[in-house]
């Protein structure tokens, strides 16, 4: 009997040590980074690093804010000015356009997290992606009633130009030797009616793989 227990507490052991030496392999093979943070080998791929992309955001959408702020408030008249998505133009030669992107998805997310902003801006998203949107769900189709969509029509007006805004963004890269990168984005705010750059955002870094 005593022998049996002993098997049986062995077995235990043995498990709970299989289970824990698991987990420190999975933790070895893969672990969580801080987004502020850079993640190992990061520098060895000649791109700009994660974290540099999350501060870009970070920083343009807080100078952002006060511009609009201010703009709001000096120039607009209590107009509520319609902002889109603008362009990208990836001139780094070594990093997916997918990555500005994000960073410009996040300058859009954390300006829409302010009350401010939103009573002074309405976010449009793209024409063609919400018409498709709607022909897949039948939105506005025979179904619907027609009254409502002649009334939706007569109070629907293409945006005013002049208090329309496109959110751009430039990313460019210069590499020396291999080893030395300088990345530079900029995000600018047009005017759809005169093309006119109301104010932008800027990061640049620099850095040297072989340290």
């Amino acid at each position: 009997m005593e022998v049996f227990e002993i098997m049986k507490l062995l077995s235990r052991i043995m498990f709970v040590g299989m289970g824990a030496g698991f987990l420190v392999g999975c933790q070895q093979d893969g672990r969580r980074v801080s987004l502020h943070d850079d993640a190992p080998g990061e520098l060895r791929l000649n791109q700009m690093p994660t974290r540099d992309l999350i501060e870009a955001s970070d920083r343009v959408a807080e100078k952002f804010a006060g511009e609009i702020n201010r703009m709001a408030r000096d120039d607009w008249d209590g107009y509520r000015v319609t902002m889109y998505m603008g362009d990208i133009q990836n001139k780094t030669g070594t990093m997916r356009t997918d990555d500005f992107e994000l960073v410009q998805q996040r300058i859009k997310s954390k300006l829409m997290g302010s009350d401010l902003f939103r009573d002074n801006v309405k976010v449009r998203a793209d024409k063609r992606r919400i018409d498709d949107l709607n022909r897949r769900q039948g939105v506005g189709g025979q179904d619907d009633d027609p009254m409502q969509e002649r009334s939706s029509r007569s109070n629907s007006s293409s945006p005013n130009p002049d208090y329309t805004f496109y959110l751009n963004g430039d990313a460019i890269g210069v590499h020396r030797g291999g080893n030395v990168h300088l990345y530079y984005l900029v995000f600018t705010l047009t005017r759809a009616s005169d093309h006119e750059q109301i104010f932008d955002g800027r990061y640049e870094m620099k850095f040297d793989n072989r340290r």
